[in-house]
């Protein structure tokens, strides 16, 4: 990969309209659908999916998010508010430590 493209890895695209709708760009072209978009990157480690936040301000994640446990190692031991990553990594910047705040084993964070 050239040093001035963008890979995508490891991410979950959400849209409030569906993965099928026109809008997906990618080096200037226009894909007709995420499964064109997906093809072209060669992004075969992103999902289309609602990554299920708490809420539009809040990014923690919900019971149930597909980003739990969907992430990559990449050497980090604590999340964004410092609490320790366990077990699988998670996609974002919080560990899941379920609805009552109570440490869920196994369930980490990953960037």
């Amino acid at each position: 990969m050239a040093s001035n493209e963008a890979s995508f890895q490891n991410n979950i695209f959400y849209s409030v309209n569906a993965p099928s709708a026109s809008g997906w760009r990618y080096q200037g072209n226009d894909y007709g659908s995420w499964a064109l978009w997906k093809a072209a990157e060669g992004a075969n480690d992103t999902a289309f999916a609602d990554p299920l936040f708490r809420s539009t301000t809040d990014f923690r994640l919900k019971a149930g998010s597909p980003a739990i446990n969907a992430g990559v190692d990449v050497g980090l031991t604590t999340d964004f508010l410092g609490k320790p990553i366990r077990g699988v990594p998670d996609i974002g910047a919080y560990e899941f430590y379920g609805a009552t705040g109570g440490m869920m084993m196994g369930l980490g964070v990953g960037f």
